[in-house]
């Protein structure tokens, strides 16, 4: 019988935001400090006003010295 190691859904918001938050063995950063901004932007989009991954984002974001609205209106893909 197969069973999953984690009985999670790999939709949550709180499992993409524990992802992006979870550091790299081999060089100790961030997901969040290694992905380009195109892709912060297109999580940012995708993720729910106020919920956690947002909040990650906006965090790299303030950590860089950008506003989040300003850097990711610039990288958002239309």
């Amino acid at each position: 019988m197969k069973t999953k190691a984690r009985n999670t859904n790999p939709n949550d918001e709180r499992t993409t935001a524990a992802w992006l938050r979870a550091p790299i063995p081999r060089w100790g950063w961030m997901r969040v400090q290694i992905l380009g901004w195109g892709r912060l932007a297109a999580l940012w989009v995708a993720a729910r006003p106020g919920g956690p991954v947002r909040r990650t984002i906006a965090a790299e974001c303030r950590r860089c010295g950008y506003r989040p609205t300003t850097i990711l209106a610039l990288h958002a893909e239309e």
